[in-house]
């Protein structure tokens, strides 16, 4: 086999996998992202839900009584 003919080859081989390694770079660019909007209505309801209930389940911070600057604790 000729130098030549080796490196037909190995051109050849490249270039295949250039347009492999391309095609599976810009196939996540042409898929439906279902989530690229935002979130769907029913995450959004769930999510409020979830905050809901750990909002209930939190007891309401006391107020200070003492109005004005606090030491920051270290």
């Amino acid at each position: 086999m000729s130098i030549s003919a080796i490196i037909l080859m190995n051109l050849f081989a490249a270039a295949i996998l250039v347009a492999i390694l391309a095609t599976l770079m810009l196939v996540p660019a042409r898929l439906h992202r279902p989530f690229a909007a935002g979130h769907t209505p029913r995450q959004k309801l769930a999510l409020r839900k979830l905050l809901h209930a750990r909002g209930s389940q939190q007891p309401w911070p006391q107020r200070s009584s003492q109005r004005g600057l606090r030491p920051i604790p270290d």
